[in-house]
């Protein structure tokens, strides 16, 4: 095995093919990812879906091991990953492997439908191949179509347990149904037509013959009016006392509709009974009646009946009971829209024998399909497995100037700098609640695509450099990998140093923009009491002594230039008595008391940034540090270099600059001497 540096932390080095039979072998903890959403990789999707063999949404190492595995056991040897052909070549599928002479056998099935060279096949015309299987009747997906068959009937039979079970998508778009549900129609079927046979209206079920449906139709309508009737006849011969709130209208309602509708059916006559004829009858419910009377009184008890007791109500329901009974055991009511000749035609064994056939048809293509995906997954696994390992098991592609990782979807220019490592990301407050530790400052952007497409949410560090005029709000353009360019806003910052030179001017710029907020309120004091003292003057009579006199004035003007004059004579005179070497070391060994703290504070800070934890907050399991060296920090955001024959650039002012520095330096010195040999006489 063989390791190579990268962001300060030690991974596998994959740069032969050869060098993919170690991943197996190497421990998981030496891995840099350990697990990642396959919705990061920006891949062909087909190829991560081979990889994600539990199709959980993530990528495990077990399941990149599995498919080097696979890879080493089907090919005779590796070393035609070293050519990322869309293509593979029967000769180096082995024989001894368990899918080696399956995928030769395909290989030889697409060149037959192509009439290509058999000894090679390329991912097109495998996915050609796949392409027209799929737009078929029967594709091998498991789903029969009506269309599936040339018999019309067998048709019919089809689109019927389509309609009856609610039928299945099919690959290709149409809705058909599975043997599951075919056997499920037809079990139906036999079950419907079963129970419809003893419903017959001689039988036990119909006590009353062809009149027994609209009996118990009846019946089971007003079966809570009569049973509450009953129940208030009943409480009236227990306490007749307070029995009539619950016999008569309700005075409180607001209309006489409404008391009569929560008055009972009727009033109970002296014995209990529902009076069927007659003023007792509650005038609402007088259809009800007459409707309970034609067509479950008359039938059940006959001709005759004017009032109705308990002990009736009671004798029908138990007459009508068995027909309850039938109905509760009703099989098979999926089919119970169909025509009854239809469904004793479909009790043919024939229908579903011809879809046994069909369905053995659909799984012979199912398994020529299966075998399609494999050969997919071995051209797949040649053009990009490289390439995706050097994305997870190491990150040599993240750190790779030249190249762009498969995670990363562009770069973004923005306060005249480059930002290069762009990460998608779905939530910014999500992703920033775990990004935030990284101590990398991040920017979050909207990237609104030129084809009004939904707008792209990226976090992107800044690395080098300081943060300038990055706030939120601030415009730019982003270019995704293929070069086109969108506009760009900053939606969202999280703070931190951005370089060393950042970090180490931090707590002077807090004293500073403290000093200047405390000057900027003692301006604002001052500025009022001088308005104040102003307004006063000019409205106020001169006093005789003091006060603001013009002479008052002068003399507080004088004193104050005498005592500015003694404080510089004073330091003048201590300056004087010190050589120069003595003030630059004195100036020295203070600047740098207070700056070596500072400088190493600001190193730690640095030391500890972790580009990882920007992976982290996309749902990654990151095993490795990536700590960002001098070198990932420039490229990573970097300023682009002025042309070299350009004039006025900051390239051609170094020299300037320099002489303008030097001067400078040699008229303080010549200062220090004015003031130590001619005003000081030393």
């Amino acid at each position: 095995m063989k390791f190579i540096h990268l962001g300060k932390s030690y991974q596998l080095s994959i740069d032969t093919p050869s060098a993919l039979k170690e991943i197996v072998a190497l421990d998981e903890s030496l891995w840099a990812i350990s697990s990642a959403p396959i919705d990061a990789y920006l891949i062909d999707k087909a190829f991560l879906k081979y990889v994600d063999t539990d199709a959980n949404g993530r990528i495990r190492t077990d399941e990149i091991k599995d498919v080097v595995r696979w890879c080493m056991d089907t090919l005779t040897d590796l070393s035609c990953f070293s050519e990322s052909k869309p293509e593979i070549e029967t000769a180096l599928i082995t024989d001894a492997s368990t899918d080696g002479p399956g995928l030769k056998i395909t290989i030889n099935y697409v060149a037959e439908q192509y009439k290509t060279d058999g000894k090679v096949t390329s991912l097109d015309n495998v996915r050609l191949c796949m392409k027209e299987i799929r737009s078929k009747p029967l594709n091998g997906d498991g789903v029969v179509v009506p269309e599936s068959s040339t018999d019309a009937e067998i048709s019919a039979y089809i689109a019927a347990a389509i309609k009856a079970t609610g039928g299945t998508p099919d690959i290709s778009g149409a809705t058909g149904v599975n043997l599951a549900q075919l056997e499920t129609f037809r079990d139906s079927i036999k079950a419907f037509l079963e129970w419809k046979k003893n419903g017959a209206e001689d039988g036990p079920a119909m006590p009353l013959g062809a009149a027994t449906p609209k009996a118990w139709d009846v019946m089971k309508k007003y079966e809570g009016k009569l049973d509450k009737f009953f129940l208030v006849a009943r409480f009236r011969d227990f306490d007749p006392t307070n029995s009539a709130r619950f016999i008569s209208a309700s005075a409180a309602a607001d209309t006489a509709g409404d008391a009569l509708g929560a008055a009972p059916i009727a009033k109970p006559d002296d014995n209990g009974a529902l009076p069927l004829t007659g003023a007792g009858i509650n005038p609402i419910y007088r259809g009800l009646i007459n409707e309970l009377v034609a067509a479950v009184v008359t039938p059940v008890l006959g001709e005759g009946i004017f009032a109705l007791t308990e002990a009736d109500w009671n004798k029908i329901k138990a007459t009508l009971a068995p027909y309850g009974a039938y109905l509760a055991s009703k099989q098979g009511a999926i089919v119970e829209g169909f025509a009854k000749a239809d469904l004793e035609k479909w009790t043919d064994e024939k229908y579903h024998a011809a879809i046994v056939e069909l369905t053995a048809i659909d799984q012979d293509i199912a398994n020529r399909a299966a075998a399609l995906n494999k050969l997919e997954k071995l051209i797949l696994c040649r053009m990009h497995l490289i390439e995706f390992v050097n994305n997870y098991v190491n990150l040599s592609k993240l750190y790779n100037p030249q190249a762009d990782a498969l995670f990363e979807c562009g770069r973004a220019v923005i306060d005249g700098r480059w930002f290069n490592m762009a990460i998608p990301v779905t939530d910014a407050n999500a992703h920033s609640a775990i990004a935030k530790n990284s101590g990398i400052f991040i920017i979050y952007l909207d990237v609104i695509p030129n084809d009004k497409s939904p707008v792209l949410k990226v976090a992107m560090p800044a690395t080098s450099g300081t943060r300038g005029n990055l706030s939120v709000g601030k415009r730019g353009v982003f270019f995704d990998l293929k070069g086109a360019e969108h506009d760009a806003v900053i939606t969202k910052i999280v703070e931190a140093p951005i370089s060393l030179r950042e970090a180490m001017l931090a707590p002077f710029k807090k004293v500073g923009d403290f000093l200047i907020g405390k000057i900027e309120g003692k301006t604002a004091n001052a500025e009022k009491e001088l308005l104040a003292t102003v307004d006063s003057t000019t409205k106020a009579p001169p006093a005789a002594q003091g006060g603001n006199s013009p002479a008052n004035m002068m003399m507080g003007m004088s004193l104050s230039f005498a005592a500015l004059g003694s404080s510089l004579a004073f330091i003048t005179k201590s300056l004087g008595g010190m050589d120069i070497w003595t003030i630059v070391q004195g100036l020295a060994v203070a600047f740098l008391a207070v700056l070596v703290p500072i400088v190493i504070v600001a190193l730690i800070k640095m030391a500890r940034q972790d580009l990882s934890l920007i992976l982290e907050g996309c749902g990654w399991a990151v095993n490795q540090r990536m700590r960002l060296t001098r070198k990932l920090r420039k490229q990573f955001t970097s300023k682009a270099a002025y042309p070299r024959e350009a004039s006025g650039t900051p390239c051609k002012r170094f020299y300037t600059n320099l002489f303008l520095a030097v001067l400078a330096i040699v008229d303080v010195y010549c200062l220090y001497w004015f003031i130590k040999v001619i005003l000081l006489g030393k």
